[in-house]
């Protein structure tokens, strides 16, 4: 469906429990995924997403978010 990306992450395994965010530590558990910039457990995705957004003009403004807010999924 339209607004909906799908991701995935491969890395080696000398970066589990070294990492954060959409992956949490890379440990094979879920309780710690949607880790925030500031190493906050979400269960909000929209917050998760708000804390990694850095303000750069890297993409296009076609994929920059409008006031910085995310927009929502569609079904």
């Amino acid at each position: 469906p339209t607004g909906y990306i799908n991701v995935l992450v491969k890395l080696e395994k000398n970066y589990v429990g070294k990492v954060g965010g959409l992956c949490g530590k890379f440990d094979c558990s879920i309780s710690n995924d949607l880790t925030t910039s500031t190493g906050q457990i979400s269960t909000d995705i929209q917050t998760f997403g708000q804390s990694w957004v850095s303000g750069s003009t890297l993409f296009p403004n076609e994929y920059q978010c409008p006031n910085g807010e995310l927009p929502a999924p569609t079904p």
